[in-house]
């Protein structure tokens, strides 16, 4: 029971950084601190041979890959990526979150 909450946890906290690196831009200082330090350390995270949250995510919780399926299909998210999944690349891919994330704060830095 203490795994599956871990799991929920870490769930949480990995859909919490996706929000924050797409919706920082709302706040200029915010946006700052996403180009800054979050975006790049995102990207350092990314270089890895391994995802540091699903490896937690699966070390707590032996069905995380069907439980990550179910948790993105309540959100919605699951549905989104796989509509562009025929695109040359998934702008909804890690790193085209990364991407858009990047310009969306910048355009809020430097349009002040």
């Amino acid at each position: 029971m203490l795994n599956l909450f871990i799991y929920y946890i870490l769930s949480l906290i990995h859909i919490f950084v996706w929000v924050f690196i797409v919706f920082a831009f709302i706040d200029k200082n915010l946006a700052r601190i996403n180009i800054t330090y979050i975006i790049p350390f995102i990207y350092l995270l990314q270089i890895l041979p391994f995802h540091v949250l699903n490896t937690a995510k699966c070390n707590v919780n032996q069905k995380c890959e069907e439980d990550n399926e179910k948790i993105s299909k309540s959100i919605g998210v699951y549905y989104l990526i796989n509509l562009f999944n025929n695109s040359f690349r998934n702008p909804l891919s890690a790193q085209g979150m990364l991407i858009l994330g990047a310009l969306l704060s910048y355009y809020k830095i430097k349009s002040n």
